[in-house]
């Protein structure tokens, strides 16, 4: 059936036939979670069941993506279905997703059988009016050992108190995304929730992130002093700091990101990387040799942090390694190296080119084996780690990474001070000194 195509570039737009606004931010988020967080049992491609779909608006796009790769979005490799009250003597409340694709049931109170099939790995409720509902479904895939893995709730922010108590035991949140962060309307949200238990369905990366994610333990490091400490016994050394670049060693230059938006021709709820990812190949050059331009021009200002030369001497003098994981491009970076800290290592130096960017937390993990921090797995390690930076998408990363995080705090970034990725906030980057000195604490934190 034919459905509205969305802009790429377009801030989140809302549909008459549809409750959520809907953006290819959204979209490629949530394919990225059904596709790489899911597995089926059998050989059919895992199920996505969206329990109220209505219109089928969501689900349709949601479908389109994996028969249009061209379009330059993530594409979706699950099947999608939606779940809508049978409307007997009505016309049916679904325009847009196949008839095949809709299952229904005989009312907002009732469970849609399709749920035990073992292909159903994930479900996504939108805007859902009843808070039993979800129990219900919770409770069926307890009681039969069913083979969900991901629960997706959208919704307002104003409905999410009454329904994250809905979630509980099996299920653990792993992340929350608000308004733009998650491609939505600034009221809506999204939050994504995995099973707890080992599934083998679940890859070993997937568990140790449910297991980082949900941990609400505080982060600790031995103090680097001699002599002594208090914290408990079995608390681990600190193995090496990783850093972000523009914000964190230099003072922030945020006025490059118009600057590259106005170039590009995108608004601000726009990621500049992910934008430049969906242009045809064509063009992708010169949209990064535009933005590197603007970098290059900013760098000829740029301005040491506070307090930069003074923590990076005492690392140095302790022999802690340390690493840039950043957006930027390469010539930046030395650019600042060479003016401020020159004879002070850096490795890896992870920019612009490494893929997927922060918040995914590749690049950290990337570090951490490359100083050979290995799990059991032989994949990176970065519970040893500390990631400091002044951004969401340094926290994420770090968190995500299973860093402890540092928050470098200014007037902009002052609200992650309290976010669930955010460890411990300093105001100038020798603060972490004294910190390090005796013994890294960070701050109790709820799992998200």
């Amino acid at each position: 059936m034919d459905h509205p195509k969305l802009n790429p570039d377009a801030a989140p737009v809302r549909f008459p036939d549809c409750c959520l606004a809907l953006s290819t931010k959204l979209l490629d988020i949530l394919s990225d979670i059904f596709s790489r967080t899911t597995t089926s049992k059998d050989k059919d491609k895992p199920t996505v069941l969206s329990v109220g779909s209505g219109s089928g608006l969501l689900e349709a796009l949601l479908l389109y993506q994996q028969d249009n790769s061209d379009t330059g979005i993530t594409s979706c490799t699950c099947n999608v279905g939606g779940v809508e009250v049978q409307q007997a003597g009505k016309d049916a409340v679904n325009k847009y997703l196949p008839e095949q694709a809709i299952y229904t049931v005989r009312g907002s109170w009732d469970v849609v059988s399709r749920l035990q099939d073992p292909d159903v790995t994930s479900l996504m409720f939108v805007y859902p009016r009843q808070p039993g509902l979800l129990i219900d479904y919770m409770k069926a895939i307890a009681r039969e050992g069913l083979n969900v893995q991901v629960i997706v709730w959208l919704g307002p922010m104003a409905d999410w108190e009454v329904f994250e108590s809905c979630f509980h035991g099996q299920f653990a949140a792993v992340e929350k995304r608000q308004g733009a962060e998650a491609g939505l309307d600034e009221y809506e949200m999204m939050a994504l929730y995995l099973h707890t238990s080992a599934h083998p369905q679940l890859s070993p990366m997937l568990r140790r992130v449910v297991s980082i994610m949900t941990s609400s333990s505080p982060k600790r490091f031995i103090p680097l002093k001699k002599g002594s400490h208090k914290l408990p016994n079995g608390t681990p050394s600190l193995r090496g700091v990783v850093f972000d670049m523009d914000g964190t060693l230099c003072e922030p230059q945020t006025y490059m990101f118009k600057e590259m938006r106005d170039v590009l021709g995108i608004n601000k709820t726009t990621d500049i990387l992910e934008h430049v990812d969906t242009l045809p190949k064509s063009e992708q050059t010169g949209a990064l040799e535009s933005i590197r331009n603007i970098e290059r021009q900013a760098m000829e200002t740029q301005t040491p942090q506070p307090g930069l030369m003074t923590l990076m001497a005492y690392l140095d003098a302790n022999a802690i390694p340390k690493a840039i994981c950043t957006r930027n491009f390469d010539v930046p970076v030395q650019n600042l190296m060479e003016k401020f800290l020159e004879g002070s290592r850096f490795h890896p130096i992870v920019t612009r080119d490494f893929r997927p960017p922060k918040p995914d937390p590749a690049g950290i993990l990337h570090i951490a084996k490359d100083w050979g921090l290995k799990d059991e797995a032989g994949e990176g390690d970065a519970s040893g780690l500390i990631m400091v930076g002044d951004s969401i998408d340094d926290m994420t990363a770090g968190r995500r990474a299973g860093a402890a995080t540092v928050l470098l705090i200014n007037d902009v970034n002052r609200p992650l001070a309290e976010h669930a990725h955010t460890d411990l906030v300093i105001t100038t980057l020798d603060e972490l000194v004294g910190i390090l000195e005796d013994g890294f604490v960070g701050r109790e934190v709820s799992s998200e």
